[in-house]
């Protein structure tokens, strides 16, 4: 029978992006799929073809995340830092005074949804939903944050092996994760006079006091902030991760690509038969500090092989003027039409994203990886794990760059182990509907 679906991304891109497969497998069922977000990301779910419906609309105008980002950049002092993140915080927490208040529940009941798919990293909505008996189901773009001492914190780069050794190395980052946390609290509180604070774990705790979901399966010592055990599914494929146990209200949906997305496509008549080397580290690269160097390195790398093309995508915070001479075989792009790109590269060097790590899968482009933060290190650990490529380093020369680039680029095994990873990712996500699979138990299971 045909139901609401309403999905709530945290409102970035990618998030939303992660989404898609398993909101367009609904849509192919016949169920009703909506998105509730803020303003600022209402024309990038419409451009999906979904409907959006936003909330706290005058918490979040339009042009105040765009606005919040830039004063971020642009920060030049601690003083002027310290002002946008004072009205970040304000804004966090004003939005969780007014869910705690009721502010969303008109909304959220107004949209007659069966059933709410939330990001993990949103945890008061999912209690807002539970409070008016509307089943919630977690969805994880990124692996499984639950504490598991069998496998190395998603921030980690840690690549588990057998023995006792590889199990103490784990378990002391574990330990290391907990004192950042404790260290991360008591700075915060520090700071909170000059720059605020968002009051996340008080404001769950009493959310789910209010609306009567258990304590104990609330986990406030994570990495990402207070997590809801919930029925969960995992928008990556179960082959990429780490061997762990099973548990039983979590599922992987599979191998998951947005390749339906609109691209303009490179004009590659001038490449001829270069080896494409395509390099993009991600949308918000200014967290990373200057990568100057590294990109010129690439330049250099490109120089010195006139056999290789490099597609070098720069990002908002790199301008083609800082980087001195560009070779003929040299591709610079502000964005770049990354899955048209991967159909023709040898090799992606890449951050290390989970998307970006899931189409390279996708389309079997051996992998150079040059993590830097949130869940990016845990991937990064995956890819040398699976033997997926190689881990890069920012202080790299042109020819050990050059190095690494000749040991994966079509590698006959490299390549072999790709397949197989998106044969069963594949598998995973027809056998699981994209994860609507997950969300038919939480129908049947209610608020439980």
């Amino acid at each position: 029978m045909p139901e609401t679906i309403a999905i709530v991304p945290l409102p970035e891109v990618g998030h939303l992006n992660a989404t898609l497969a398993l909101a367009r497998a609904a849509r192919a069922e016949g169920h009703r799929v909506v998105y509730v977000t803020i303003p600022d990301m209402r024309k990038a779910v419409e451009d999906t073809g979904f409907p959006c419906h936003t909330y706290f609309d005058d918490v979040f105008p339009l042009g105040s995340r765009a606005a919040i980002d830039a004063g971020f950049r642009a920060a030049k002092s601690r003083r002027a830092l310290a002002r946008v993140a004072r009205e970040y915080h304000a804004s966090q927490n004003r939005m969780n005074e007014r869910l705690l208040a009721g502010g969303c529940d008109e909304l959220l009941r107004g949209l007659g949804a069966s059933v709410f798919v939330v990001d993990f990293l949103l945890p008061m909505i999912s209690l807002a939903a539970h409070g008016l008996g509307i089943p919630s189901v977690v969805f994880t773009s990124t692996f499984p944050t639950s504490i598991d001492h069998a496998v190395p914190p998603n921030h980690s780069d840690l690549v588990p092996a057998p023995g006792l050794p590889s199990r103490l190395r784990i378990f002391a980052a574990w330990q290391y994760m907990a004192y950042r946390l404790t260290r991360k609290a008591l700075r915060e509180r520090v700071r909170a006079p000059f720059v605020g604070r968002v009051k996340t774990a008080e404001s769950v705790a009493a959310m789910a006091a209010k609306a009567g979901f258990p304590r104990e399966r609330i986990s406030f010592g994570t990495f990402y902030g207070p997590r809801l055990e919930m029925d969960e599914v995992v928008l990556l494929p179960r082959a990429f991760d780490f061997p762990r146990r099973d548990e039983p209200r979590r599922i992987y949906a599979g191998l998951s690509v947005n390749d339906g997305r609109a691209e303009t496509p490179l004009d590659w008549s001038a490449v001829g038969d270069r080896q494409v080397v395509y390099c993009a580290l991600g949308t918000r690269t200014h967290r990373y500090g200057d990568l100057t160097r590294f990109f010129r390195t690439l330049l250099e790398l490109a120089t010195a092989r006139p056999d290789l093309h490099l597609v070098l995508a720069l990002g908002d915070y790199a301008r083609p003027e800082e980087l001195g001479a560009v070779p003929a075989n040299a591709t610079l792009l502000r964005f770049a039409p990354q899955l048209d790109i991967l159909k023709r590269a040898a090799v992606f060097i890449t951050a290390a994203g989970a998307a970006s790590v899931q189409e390279a899968i996708f389309f079997g482009v051996p992998l150079l990886v040059v993590p830097f933060d949130h869940d990016q290190p845990g991937n990064a650990a995956r890819v040398v794990f699976h033997e997926l490529g190689q881990l890069a380093r920012l202080d790299d020369g042109a020819a050990a760059l050059g190095a690494r680039v000749d040991a994966v680029a079509g590698a006959p095994e490299v390549k072999a182990r790709l397949a197989r990873l998106r044969e069963a990712g594949i598998a995973e996500a027809a056998r699981t509907r994209f994860g609507l699979e997950v969300i038919d138990r939480a129908r049947e299971r209610g608020t439980r």
